[in-house]
């Protein structure tokens, strides 16, 4: 499930960047977790890898449960914000008929349109 549109702060002092917001509070104090990357063996195959590399090494298994892509192969990270601590949603990129999307994801239900 989509949950949450993504909001930057366009008024950094950087440029040609701008700073995630916190989902839950819109501050941009955020810290990047542990990243999970899912690769289908096919388009719609239920067979797979899911990678977790993290502060605590990198797993493989097969399990696809969590991937943000319906269809596709898809990637999230765990984020923290330092005011209301690990944040519930995950920020996702995937890929839907030749769009990529970033968006704040639960990864607890299934993914819908």
């Amino acid at each position: 499930m989509y949950t949450k549109k993504i909001q930057f702060d366009d008024y950094s002092n950087m440029k040609s960047v701008s700073s995630l917001l916190c989902p839950n509070c819109n501050d941009p104090a955020l810290h990047q977790g542990a990243a999970h990357t899912f690769w289908r063996t096919m388009e719609d195959s239920e067979v797979g890898l899911h990678t977790v590399a993290g502060q605590d090494g990198t797993t493989v298994d097969g399990n696809l449960t969590g991937n943000p892509s319906m269809r596709r192969d898809g990637t999230y990270l765990d984020m923290e914000c330092e005011h209301c601590g690990p944040i519930f949603l995950k920020l996702a990129i995937f890929q839907h008929k030749g769009t990529t999307y970033l968006t704040w994801f639960d990864a607890t239900l299934e993914p819908s349109w």
